[in-house]
């Protein structure tokens, strides 16, 4: 049987997605192989899956001073993009060279958008069909600024597409110079321009991870985009809740999650603690390095624990607006209070403000503890958010997102095959 080989690379949150999409191809009867950091290997192997891993270290990438000056930059766009690049610098040549190699003993590519520069043209080259993967819109639209624009804010419709242009011209430029120094020095083929990839890209299978309940089709989106609905984890068969957690959310009223990901620093910490306790509130805290902070009776902190089983204990979500969070707590119907710092956290963070579901977002570098406990106590007592979260979340439960790429896939494959 051919093999499909889905890529992508990243922050867990760019990888996450696909071993779900990995497991449910495999499911589905389909020879599967994952392209991923080396540092996903044991979770492959834990799906039977086939993996190859990719020679770009973004683990060592993130936590080097490209990666904490991504984190710093908060909604300056010139620093974000400034920043992305430096980071992605040293990784191209890497992931350019992997992907071709890849591209040799694969019937099929599914991969990140952002490496679309790369696998569009390789993929192309060697007549391979390619779907692309977005965790979040990423097609130029009228309907809202591009989520990967740190400032969410709109100018019009005009205003709108041209952010979503400068995005993909960016993911462009991050690859197009390794792509083609590959193409023009090793295949003997002409170097693929700017035009090229934007034409191919309008007529490229687009598979949007995400819920239309939440962000409806835009209207002038091309029929190559499919929007699946978010793509969601199972529990792990053999987990169980800690006692002493079960315990704790039974033994008062109920709590609240806080975990900012990657951001759970101390500074954030104290912060946290002082804010709960303004608000007097109890609080599962899930990230935090609480090594030398002693905890109130009312807090429990917990170094991870699968947000499926957690979600439907607590009664409201704080948290850096992540799309993985921002979809598990989306179908648990908790109302949010989102605290983003970089990227599309502001965009998510957003969107369900604006649908009414959270409570308006206070970024990283403006939160302290008494802005924080307010929105709290707001969070907590505010029926309308409450009501708007079920309500979203009751339509989020009626999708399948997996199945439905699943479905895409195979029928976007047969196409090929045909063609």
């Amino acid at each position: 049987m051919q093999t499909i080989t889905l890529v992508s690379g990243g922050s867990r949150g760019d990888i996450q997605p696909f071993l779900l999409l990995g497991r449910a191809l495999a499911e589905a009867g389909l020879n599967v192989s994952l392209a991923l950091p080396a540092s996903y290997q044991k979770e492959a192997d834990a799906l039977g899956l086939d993996f190859t891993p990719l020679r770009a270290d973004f683990d060592r990438l993130l936590a080097g001073q490209s990666g904490q000056n991504l984190k710093r930059s908060g909604q300056n766009p010139l620093a974000v993009f400034r920043e992305g690049q430096h980071l992605m610098k040293d990784a191209a040549r890497l992931l350019v060279e992997d992907i071709w190699e890849l591209s040799q003993t694969s019937a099929a590519l599914v991969g990140h958008i952002g490496l679309s520069a790369c696998t569009q043209t390789l993929s192309l080259l060697r007549g391979i069909p390619l779907i692309h993967v977005c965790l979040q819109p990423f097609m130029p639209t009228a309907a809202f600024p591009h989520p990967l624009l740190p400032i969410q804010f709109s100018l019009g419709g005009g205003y709108n597409r041209l952010t979503g242009d400068l995005v993909k011209r960016i993911t462009w430029t991050v690859f197009a110079g390794e792509t083609n120094h590959l193409l023009e020095k090793r295949l003997n083929q002409a170097p693929v321009k700017w035009r090229d990839y934007k034409r191919h890209l309008d007529h490229s299978p687009i598979l949007n991870a995400f819920s239309g309940s939440l962000i409806p089709f835009p209207g002038d989106w091309k029929s190559n985009n499919e929007i699946t609905g978010f793509w969601y984890p199972t529990m792990p068969e053999a987990w169980q809740a800690p006692h002493a957690l079960v315990e704790f959310l039974e033994s008062g009223s109920q709590a609240i999650f806080v975990g900012f990901g990657s951001v759970s620093d101390t500074a954030s910490l104290s912060i946290v603690l002082d804010a709960l306790d303004m608000a007097g509130e109890r609080a599962v805290l899930v990230g935090f390095d609480v090594t030398d902070c002693p905890l109130p009776d009312t807090v429990f902190a917990i170094s991870s624990i699968p947000y499926e089983w957690l979600f439907g204990h607590v009664k409201a979500a704080v948290y850096h607006g992540g799309a993985g969070t921002t979809a598990l707590a989306l179908r648990a119907k908790l109302p949010m209070l989102a605290v983003p710092q970089l990227l599309d956290q502001f965009f998510w963070a957003d969107c369900v403000f604006r649908y009414g579901a959270a409570v308006k977002p206070i970024p990283n570098k403006k939160l302290n503890a008494q802005n924080l406990a307010d929105a709290i106590t707001y969070l907590s007592h505010e029926d309308n958010l409450r009501e708007r979260a079920a309500f979203l979340g009751e339509q989020i439960q009626k999708e399948d997102g997996l199945t439905r790429a699943v479905s895409i896939i195979r029928e976007r494959l047969s196409n090929h095959k045909s063609e």
